[in-house]
């Protein structure tokens, strides 16, 4: 099971070495609902709490699917759903340990998002920006105020036309915040 190219091209290489039937795309669902990138061109590379890390870039028109899924508790319970389902499915004999996982699991993303919405109650309406375009799901579930994006590509640095964009929208919006990434030269 994989998010799909959009997020790990480390691991489209070696998934070529299994046979397609047992590999989950799950970006390639089409009955989930994924959000398109609002942007052009998207690249990044995270390294997560664990080193784990995720490298992509690909251009994006209005149909590139956005893959921070993770960033809404609620589709995230979706996404738990297929993937009970799907294991189901394919390891039948195990059916039970995947509902009771998925209703541990469920039960813990709906306290995240009632926590998450109160916490982020009273900031809703506060203008902020984000280093880059992958924030929509987290913005959009909890109704917050993204103004803007410094950049496409974190990992460039800003050019002076980019740098006067994001002061005027700064100064315009009464921005209050810009969300950094850690191991992004700030």
């Amino acid at each position: 099971i994989w998010v799909g190219p959009e997020l790990e091209t480390a691991l489209e290489k070696p998934l070529q070495n299994l046979p397609p039937k047992v590999i989950l795309t799950l970006t390639q669902k089409k009955d989930f609902e994924w959000l398109a990138f609002e942007g052009t061109a998207h690249h990044h590379e995270e390294t997560n709490s664990h080193g784990h890390g995720h490298d992509h870039e690909h251009n994006h028109d209005a149909k590139s699917i956005d893959p921070h899924l993770w960033l809404d508790p609620v589709r995230m319970q979706r996404f738990v759903t297929l993937l009970k389902q799907e294991l189901s499915r394919i390891d039948p004999e195990h059916r039970e340990v995947y509902a009771q996982n998925h209703q541990k699991l469920s039960q813990k993303l709906l306290a995240l998002e009632q926590s998450l919405a109160q916490s982020l109650q009273e900031v809703r309406g506060q203008a902020f920006v984000v280093v880059h375009d992958g924030y929509q799901y987290w913005v959009k579930a909890f109704q917050l105020n993204q103004v803007g994006t410094l950049t496409e590509n974190p990992h460039i640095p800003l050019s002076l036309k980019k740098i006067q964009d994001v002061r005027q929208t700064l100064q315009k919006q009464s921005v209050v915040c810009i969300f950094i990434e850690p191991g992004l030269s700030e």
